[in-house]
């Protein structure tokens, strides 16, 4: 296990990444707007048996789209990949301002989000499970996508099997807060999808 980090491990990687267990991370930041704490960009194939547990912080303005995983910020490979029996025991809790509604803010406990790579792409996230409470603060009006296990898939084909999320997904003090032109999109497990396949999920 690796312990105490107070960075992201990767700021970007293509690397197969397998039973990496990240304990009691402590990450704040203002500054990125891609943030996990395993990998913020990745653009690789393959994620499979990892852990993270801690606190992630990010207070961001939302002139740009903003993209939070406790395990990995936003998936960017134009190839076929996987998140395999990943586990987030990290609080994550985000606080956005501004007021634009024009970027999406894309949070979960395991992956923010899978980016409009391309059509032809297959992404299979299976046996992952949130645990860790999110949270978005803050009176931002761009449109959120929030999930436990994903918050955002772009153009690809999802297919998603035995994911759960057990924690709370809170929004704001007031939902109010987010007056956005499109609207939140908030689920337990997925907040958003193009085109998807679900089992036992």
């Amino acid at each position: 296990a690796i312990k105490g980090l107070t960075a992201p491990l990767f700021t970007t990687t293509s690397a197969s990444i397998k039973g990496l267990h990240l304990v009691d991370v402590n990450i704040s930041a203002s500054e990125e707007r891609t943030l996990g704490a395993l990998v913020s960009t990745y653009t690789g194939t393959s994620i499979a048996n990892c852990s993270v547990s801690g606190n992630i912080t990010l207070t961001r303005d939302d002139s740009k789209s903003n993209y939070i995983g406790a395990l990995v910020g936003n998936i960017t490979t134009a190839v076929n990949f996987e998140i395999l029996n990943c586990v987030n025991n990290c609080a994550v809790t985000v606080t956005v301002s501004g007021t634009s509604a024009s970027y999406t803010t894309n949070v979960a406990g395991i992956v923010g989000k899978t980016d409009d790579v391309a059509d032809t792409v297959v992404a299979t996230i299976k046996g992952n499970t949130n645990n860790g409470a999110i949270s978005l603060l803050g009176t931002a009006k761009s449109p959120l996508r929030v999930g436990g296990v994903l918050g955002n898939c772009g153009y690809v084909d999802l297919n998603v099997e035995d994911c759960h999320n057990t924690a709370a997904i809170s929004v704001g003090s007031a939902k109010s807060e987010f007056n956005t032109s499109e609207g939140m999109r908030i689920g337990g497990v997925i907040g958003s999808l193009y085109r998807a396949t679900a089992a036992n999920t």
